[in-house]
């Protein structure tokens, strides 16, 4: 296994879908673990070479670099944590639709495994937008595992 992706939002169930591919990537050696940050709702904007955010307004223009900052901040807090330590980890943001986003990393990278954490959306939100790892269970190219809770790849058989 060459490269699995894990979408991140920074939550505790994130963090549980990353230590899984982490000891899934342990296992199986030179895995590449892709950890990718979507800030949606924003719209789709571009970035520059110095990965700042291109767009007219200063307001958005602030905002949105903030957000990126932010996002790029924790992804290294969260690569360096002690448990990742000698993985081949690569931290990447974007902006745009969560499942959007994830399928076109999923056929760029060629990945062969997307794991990701999920809350359990339900009730009216579940109904009017849908669940993100839903869509990318039902639709991805790739086998996707979702994970609530901690899970040790050692637990699996």
């Amino acid at each position: 296994m060459k490269t699995i992706i894990i979408p991140t939002d920074f939550s505790e169930q994130a963090h549980h879908a990353l230590s899984f591919a982490a000891g899934v990537a342990r296992k199986n050696g030179e895995t590449k673990l892709l950890l990718l940050h979507i800030i949606e709702g924003l719209g789709e904007y571009a970035l520059n070479t110095t990965g700042e955010v291109e767009i007219e307004t200063t307001e958005e223009t602030f905002t949105l670099n903030d957000l990126n900052k932010r996002a790029y901040a924790s992804m290294n807090d969260l690569v360096s944590e002690k448990e990742f330590k000698g993985l081949n980890i690569e931290g990447m943001v974007r902006f745009g639709n969560p499942y959007k986003v994830i399928s076109e990393e999923i056929a760029r990278r060629d990945a062969e495994l997307v794991v990701m954490g999920t809350k359990g959306a339900g009730g009216l939100e579940e109904v009017l937008i849908g669940s993100n790892a839903e869509k990318v269970v039902r639709y991805s190219k790739c086998p996707v595992i979702t994970l609530k809770q901690k899970v040790s790849i050692d637990e699996i058989d």
